[in-house]
């Protein structure tokens, strides 16, 4: 989970960068690429990464990604990135199997984390939008099914 943090000084451009970076880029510019595996495997191992765990999705929920950092703005947390993902593979249309990642990543997340459930509940459109889906005609139901596994 620390690998996700910025690092402490300047790192020389030469240097690779740290694996938890490497799957939050995954994540972020998943829409940027044609690669449907990628996004999905940054997904899949974030999601073993915090299964069971309930002290590193705390701990996680709390680092803020500063790779994303606009200035004016403050910094989101990899929950909230993970969901505005989603929105975004869920409005366009993305692969379904990126969508079923995402829905993976989020319930494996919120599964016993009150931290988490309480972020992710607070924000005004998660829940109406994961209604949206289930209620929805043309969503497949793999989709369906993990929005309202999602929603408990």
């Amino acid at each position: 989970a620390t690998t996700l943090t910025p690092p402490p000084v300047e790192v020389p451009s030469n240097l690779e960068e740290s694996i938890g970076r490497l799957l939050v880029k995954a994540l972020i510019d998943w829409d940027k690429t044609n690669d449907k595996l990628t996004p999905y495997f940054a997904c899949m191992v974030l999601s073993y990464i915090l299964s069971g765990n309930r002290a590193c999705k705390e701990m996680v929920l709390r680092i803020p990604l500063d790779i994303l950092r606009e200035p004016g703005r403050p910094t989101e947390s990899l929950l909230t990135v993970a969901v505005k993902a989603l929105i975004t593979a869920v409005k366009t249309q993305a692969d379904v199997q990126i969508q079923i990642a995402l829905l993976i990543l989020l319930s494996t997340w919120i599964v016993d984390c009150d931290a988490a459930a309480k972020q992710f509940c607070s924000a005004p459109t998660h829940i109406p939008f994961l209604l949206g889906i289930v209620n929805s005609t043309s969503s497949s139901f793999h989709l369906c099914g993990m929005c309202a596994f999602l929603l408990g």
